[in-house]
């Protein structure tokens, strides 16, 4: 009997503006794209045909923005997702005031009994989306999150670990797709590991995607899922590279 597989995406866009050639573009393209910039994003339209390409079942999106006065009101994720044939998607903010940025959820099959939780934070908005996908008779979690930023926010990632844990407790077979903003084996992520029981499936640096160094972006899974490819891919048109898992049900 053939399982059902399902193929997720997880990438980080950096709000649509492309990918820096170096540190210095890169602190370039963060004063610009964050306070000011109202230009074209660059990687809406390369992101819609890697997501083609590779038959994206679910894509899961960090720093994806969601129509606000800095962009002209050009609501990405709808965008992203009409180009690449996913119709069902959900969005929640991170930043709110001129840049309506945030994390998002989009799937080729409907999304059951979704979630949009507001994670415990300062003075940066993090948020979880989970719901449940149906792939023919078979259903599996899935959750996309987004966790502080470093250097200085270990703790409050432990607590934000934490509160995902208890919020997944319940999901059963479970893919969760973040910007962890850490290596998987820090210890603020333990509580996914011990009390979530989910394992990371990626082991290759992710950022910055000019020279990749930093293990930041990963998908967890629980046990009961059976990996078929996980890989991080070479597509540069973020300061992040794209997670691309495919596994059975």
């Amino acid at each position: 009997m053939t399982r059902p597989t399902l193929t997720l995406l997880s990438w980080n866009l950096f709000l649509g503006s492309g990918a820096p050639s170096s540190v210095f573009d890169h602190v370039r393209k963060h004063w610009n794209v964050f306070f000011f910039e109202r230009g074209p994003r660059w990687s809406v339209e390369p992101a819609a045909a890697l997501i083609r390409e590779h038959q994206c079942d679910v894509v899961c999106l960090q720093e994806v923005d969601g129509g606000s006065w800095r962009n002209g009101y050009r609501n990405l994720v709808a965008e992203l997702a009409d180009r690449a044939g996913l119709p069902y998607y959900e969005f929640a903010p991170q930043r709110r005031r001129h840049c309506n940025d945030g994390i998002a959820l989009l799937s080729r099959h409907p999304l059951q009994e979704l979630t949009t939780t507001v994670l415990v934070h300062d003075f940066e908005q993090r948020g979880l989306i989970h719901a449940r996908v149906a792939v023919g008779t078979v259903t599996v979690g899935v959750a996309v999150t987004h966790l502080a930023a470093p250097p200085f926010n270990g703790s409050l990632r432990k607590k934000q670990a934490e509160h995902i844990a208890r919020e997944l407790s319940s999901m059963g077979p479970l893919l969760l797709a973040a910007d962890f903003n850490c290596d998987p084996d820090a210890p603020e992520l333990m509580p996914l590991k011990v009390r979530g029981k989910l394992r990371p499936l990626v082991t290759e640096p992710t950022f910055p995607a000019y020279r990749p160094t930093h293990r930041l972006d990963n998908v967890f899974a629980t046990a009961d899922i059976r990996v078929r490819e996980a890989r991080v891919l070479s597509d540069r048109h973020s300061d992040h590279l794209p997670v691309l898992v495919k596994v059975e049900l």
